[in-house]
C-alpha cells in the first residue's frame, strides 16, 4: 500500500501502533534470562513455566526463516532467596536484555523495593501483595486469584446481579480470593449479604451450608410455631430470597461435596459461579457431575481446543500433569509477553490474547488477564 500510495499523507506520517510494530522488531530482546528455582519446593512448578517458556521459544525461532538469530535463553537457578540478587546480577552481567522471573513472592518483592529503575526491564511471574510503587520497568505477571474473582463479579454484574453470598475456604488463598471478589463486587454497586469460611470436613460444611441459607432459621420458626400451637403443622424449610448468587471459592474435591449440599438445602436453583480453582484441569465428567450447574472461568489454555504451542508442548511431555497445565500456559505467555513489552507498554490500547487470557499491562504494571 505505501508503494502503490507514497504520495498519500498516511503513507509519509503512519498511524503510532505501526511505528510501535516496526520498533519493536527492532527492540525484540537478543538475550533473555530465565531466573526460576530448579529445586526445592518450587521445582516442578518453575519445571512446568521452563517447558512452556521454551515451547514458546522454539516455536518463534521456527518462524523466524533462515539467517535471522533466534534469542538467546539463559536459565538461571533462583532456589537460594538470599543469594538471589547475585543471580540477578549475574544475568545481567552475561549481557541479558531482559529478566523473566523470579517466582518466589520474596524476590518479587525485593524487587518492588528497588530504588528508581532495575538495570534491565524485569517480567516477575508473581505478584506482590504490597501497594508499594514498584520500579518503572519492573511488571508483574502471575496466575493470581485476583484475576478470577474480578472476572467473576464483571460477569456476574452483567447478569444483572446484585447481591451476592461470598462462600470461601478457610485459607490464605481464599481469603485473598473472597477479598477481591468483594472490593471488586462493592465497586460495581453489588452487595454481599453474607460472607462465610467454610472448614472441609462434611459435617462442618453441612452446618455452614445451612447457616449461609438460612434454613437453621426457617426451621426455627418452626420449631417456635409448634411450641405456641402445641401441635404440628405442615411445613417445608426454605432458603434465604435476598441473595442472587452465590461466589463459590473451593477446590475441586471441596466443591463436589458442596454443591450437592446447596441442592439439598432448597437452592438448586441459585446461581453459582467461581473460579479456575474447581476446575482440576482433567475432564472428568464422572467425577465432575457433582460440579454441573456451577460457572467458572479459567485460562485459555484449559477451557479451549489445544492452539499448535499446545499440541508441541504435549508432544514432546505427553505425561505432563494436567495440574502444571496453567504454568505452562505461564511459561508459555511470559515468553511472548517479554517480546511485545515494548508495544504493549507504550500502546494503551494494545493487548495480546495469549494462552492465560487476554492481556494488557494495567496499573503498576501490572499485566491483567481477561478470562474465559
Amino acid at each position: 500500500w505505501q508503494q502503490k500510495f507514497a504520495s498519500h499523507p498516511a503513507a509519509k506520517q503512519l498511524p503510532d501502533s505501526l511505528r510501535l510494530l516496526a520498533e519493536m522488531s527492532d527492540k525484540k530482546p537478543a538475550n533473555i534470562a530465565l531466573l526460576l528455582p530448579l529445586q526445592g519446593k518450587f521445582r516442578q512448578s518453575a519445571i512446568a513455566i521452563q517447558n512452556g517458556f521454551m515451547t514458546a521459544h522454539y516455536a518463534a525461532a521456527a518462524r523466524l526463516g533462515d539467517g535471522k538469530p533466534a534469542p538467546v535463553v539463559r536459565v538461571y537457578d533462583s532456589t537460594d532467596i538470599r543469594n538471589f540478587t547475585n543471580v540477578y546480577r549475574k544475568a545481567v552481567a552475561d549481557g541479558a536484555d531482559i529478566v523473566v522471573g523470579p517466582l518466589q513472592k520474596e524476590n518479587v518483592h525485593q524487587l518492588v523495593l528497588t530504588k528508581g529503575t532495575l538495570p534491565i526491564p524485569t517480567i516477575a511471574l508473581n505478584t506482590d501483595d504490597t501497594t508499594t510503587e514498584a520500579p518503572s520497568n519492573l511488571y508483574q505477571f502471575g496466575l493470581s486469584p485476583e484475576d478470577d474473582a474480578r472476572e467473576i463479579a464483571s460477569h456476574a454484574r452483567i447478569s444483572n446481579f446484585t447481591r451476592a453470598a461470598v462462600l470461601f475456604q478457610s485459607s490464605p488463598w481464599g481469603e485473598r480470593a473472597a477479598a477481591a471478589f468483594t472490593e471488586a463486587w462493592q465497586a460495581q454497586g453489588g452487595e454481599i449479604k453474607i460472607a462465610t469460611r467454610f472448614e472441609s470436613s462434611p459435617q462442618s460444611l453441612a452446618t455452614t451450608i445451612k447457616n449461609l441459607l438460612q434454613v437453621d432459621q426457617s426451621e426455627a420458626r418452626n420449631r417456635e410455631l409448634k411450641r405456641v400451637l402445641g401441635k404440628d403443622a405442615a411445613f417445608e424449610p426454605h432458603r434465604r430470597q435476598d441473595i442472587d448468587f452465590i461466589y463459590l471459592v473451593a477446590s475441586p474435591e471441596q466443591a463436589r461435596l458442596i454443591k450437592p449440599l446447596l441442592n439439598f438445602y432448597y437452592a438448586n436453583d441459585l446461581p453459582v459461579y467461581s473460579g479456575s480453582q474447581i476446575y482440576s484441569g482433567e475432564p472428568s465428567p464422572a467425577k465432575d457431575r457433582d460440579l454441573d450447574g456451577i460457572i467458572f472461568c479459567d485460562i485459555p489454555w484449559m477451557l479451549e481446543q489445544p492452539d499448535k504451542l499446545k499440541r508441541s508442548m504435549l508432544a514432546a511431555w505427553p505425561n505432563a500433569n494436567p495440574r502444571y497445565f496453567r504454568l505452562n500456559a505461564l511459561g508459555a505467555d511470559a515468553y511472548r509477553l517479554q517480546a511485545r513489552l515494548h508495544m504493549l507498554t507504550h500502546t494503551a490500547s494494545t493487548g495480546l490474547f495469549g494462552a492465560t487470557g487476554n492481556l494488557n499491562i494495567g496499573e503498576h504494571n501490572r499485566i491483567q488477564r481477561g478470562l474465559t
